[in-house]
């Protein structure tokens, strides 16, 4: 029988992180939900711990993947329900309630692509949390993305086009963004916080190649939206040369 949302953890080798995830779902007070591990066949414990979990767990493999977005495609290939959120090892729901509030809102709006709220940034000691904006286009994706663990995404949208697994770490900027963009799909944003984002992961260590993998997006699918980011690049670093002062929050030192 097929449920309301299916969430999904990828991990691998983080039983640290894993745990404090199964944890954050298990909790929650709504509960028509499927739960949903994809391990990339870790060696640190995490098999057991999944093991040990299994009766809150709806599906879970162990091997072994050809990166994160391959393992977020098994996912999505594996949920039956309508709409899919991924709760990466080491994120958290921010609140008991808070996959009850995604609930409510795509109870409202079946028709929805897209379902976000708000998210919570964790950086060592520090946590801020970031609202979204409630008005998308091309441009914006530009300078920001949808935040992955605190939107629920209609399992109909992966049905001609899945994680484009040639890309390391943008390949959910991608699919947000050709979503929004070309595809037209429609979206809600809700002003809660959903979830809590552990910043220690891959995407936010590499800032030079979540650049090049986000020119490469533009310039093969927005061409007029490349040449614009190319030339706000050349303004910025001429206003570096002149005047002596490092580009700010422009989409290329991003």
């Amino acid at each position: 029988m097929s449920k309301l949302i299916s969430i999904i953890t990828i991990n691998l080798n983080n039983k640290v992180g894993l745990k404090k995830t199964i944890e954050s779902v298990k909790v929650q007070t709504f509960q028509d939900y499927e739960y949903i591990i994809i391990d990339g066949g870790s060696n640190d414990g995490s098999k057991a711990l999944i093991e040990g979990e299994t009766e809150h767990i709806s599906y879970w493999i162990s091997e072994s993947d050809r990166g994160i977005y391959n393992a977020m495609n098994k996912g999505v290939k594996a949920a039956n329900g309508d709409f899919l959120l991924f709760l990466n090892s080491g994120d958290v729901f921010y609140s008991n309630e808070a996959l009850g509030y995604l609930a409510e809102a795509c109870q409202c709006d079946p028709s929805k692509g897209f379902i976000y709220g708000d998210l919570a940034f964790v950086d060592g000691q520090r946590e801020w949390v970031k609202i979204y904006s409630g008005t998308l286009n091309a441009r914006y994706f530009l300078y920001d993305s949808l935040p992955h663990p605190a939107t629920l995404i209609k399992k109909e949208c992966f049905e001609n086009v899945l994680y484009d697994e040639s890309l390391k770490v943008v390949s959910d900027w991608k699919f947000f963004m050709l979503g929004i963009a070309k595809a037209k799909y429609s979206y809600r944003h809700i002003p809660k916080v959903i979830s809590k984002f552990n910043m220690e992961g891959v995407s936010n260590s590499m800032p030079q190649l979540i650049a090049k993998e986000r020119s490469m997006v533009l310039k093969k699918y927005f061409p007029w939206l490349y040449c614009y980011a190319e030339y706000v690049k050349f303004k910025e670093q001429l206003k570096g040369k002149f005047y002596k002062t490092k580009p700010e929050n422009s989409y290329i030192s991003k």
